[in-house]
């Protein structure tokens, strides 16, 4: 990795801090780069209100509601699926749908832990209108764009 002194030289003084302020990952050993994590503005989660072997708990009112009151969330929603069948044409057990979009971007970590669920719960809603897609079917009211889940 070029020193801040070879790039001084050659662009002049300016170059060098422009060119540093850019670059989006950090070495934290030589010969090592840490990513910063991608950052979004609209986020959703699925979660079973209860684990279906054990019962225990998974996502409680008082985990949406704190995840809810960030101040960075600007539109929220959420249902509670009680009545969706599999493919298979069996129950699903009851589960959340929870929609956020935030004013500035953040990360899949960051609403995971904002929520206190796994990341791999949380999936980004992409592509212009991806959030007000996700509510028609969030509330079965777009079939064409299929479950949800």
């Amino acid at each position: 990795m070029p020193t801040v002194e070879e790039h001084v030289g050659a662009d002049g003084p300016g170059a060098a801090r422009q060119r540093n302020s850019r670059r989006r990952t950090v070495p934290s050993t030589p010969g090592d780069k840490k990513v910063a994590p991608r950052r979004f503005h609209a986020f959703k989660i699925t979660q079973y209100l209860h684990h279906p072997d054990s019962g225990e708990a998974l996502l409680t009112p008082a985990q949406l509601q704190a995840g809810l009151s960030r101040r960075s969330i600007t539109k929220w929603a959420w249902a509670e699926h009680d009545q969706d069948r599999g493919g298979d044409g069996n129950l699903i057990p009851p589960h959340w749908h929870i929609a956020v979009q935030c004013k500035d971007a953040r990360s899949r970590e960051q609403i995971a832990e904002w929520f206190g669920v796994p990341l791999q719960l949380v999936r980004v809603l992409g592509g212009r209108g991806g959030f007000a897609s996700y509510l028609r079917c969030l509330t079965h009211g777009d079939p064409t764009t299929g479950s949800p889940m």
